[in-house]
């Protein structure tokens, strides 16, 4: 039996067909003597009903899920350059994707009589940025075959590592020569001495601490950086929102105008 094939019917399922489906095919393998895939088959688990409505979209929605993966590279791109005005206009694209695709995912639980609260919806939504901003997880996504939500703890957008600090940067600018006065290096001259371990250990400590802040504010960076392009896309819009209310204000005064000449 094909383990791959099975899961694939399997997953496609709605969470309460899993179980009875998922034994059904492994007794199927063992009743046609393939013990491999009925034990393969038994050990796939059952998806949370936001897992299953991700991998629902996989399968309906794929144009928009594969846009929505793809944004994750031009936003790593456009974080990478600093580029505010692209990163901008991507992240206001990624929360319309997010957006209809949520609604997407609700309305298909809706068809399957599957009820879809709040709670789901946003952990689908968690799910679709998840898939965004890691390419691991982009790549869980379109397997269709998660069985749990997938959640991003990074700052920023995957694949952008802080600024590399080397922690033995220190060699040769001072740390060799700290030396324990007396005690000659094996081999050297008069003026030679022996490194100081204390002092060596206190100054790799003191480059991984320098290390460990330089990726703290690397990461405040990305943090702020997208920030700001969420920022600069929800002006943009109510930037919009200003001008549509403000062209709505002036055909009301224009009928109010029409109204009162009428009147007179």
């Amino acid at each position: 039996m094909d383990v791959d094939q099975v899961a694939e019917e399997l997953y496609a399922l709605a969470p309460g067909s899993f179980v009875a489906a998922r034994d059904e095919r492994a007794a199927a393998a063992r009743r046609e003597g393939d013990a491999a895939a009925a034990s393969a088959i038994k050990k796939l688990r059952k998806p949370t009903t936001s897992a299953w409505l991700a991998n629902l979209l996989v399968r309906e929605q794929a144009d928009g899920v594969n846009e929505l993966v793809e944004l994750g590279s031009g936003l790593r791109a456009a974080q990478r350059a600093l580029a505010a005005d692209q990163l901008r206009d991507l992240s206001r694209r990624r929360r319309e994707l997010v957006d209809a695709l949520r609604h997407a995912a609700q309305e298909a639980g809706r068809r399957a009589g599957v009820p879809v609260g709040d709670a789901a919806a946003d952990e689908v939504a968690g799910t679709l940025e998840a898939a965004v901003a890691d390419p691991e997880a982009a790549d869980m996504l379109r397997s269709g075959r998660l069985t749990s939500p997938l959640r991003y703890a990074g700052t920023g957008f995957g694949g952008i590592p802080p600024a590399p600090v080397d922690p033995g940067a220190g060699a040769g600018t001072g740390i060799d020569a700290v030396t324990r006065p007396g005690h000659p290096r094996p081999g050297g001259g008069a003026g030679s001495r022996r490194p100081d371990t204390a002092a060596r250990s206190a100054a790799a400590t003191a480059a991984k601490e320098a290390a460990r802040r330089v990726a703290a504010a690397q990461e405040n960076v990305t943090a702020t950086t997208r920030e700001l392009a969420d920022v600069g896309a929800a002006l943009d819009e109510a930037t919009a929102r200003a001008r549509d209310l403000e062209r709505q204000k002036g055909a009301v005064e224009r009928r109010l105008a029409d109204a009162d000449r009428q009147l007179r």
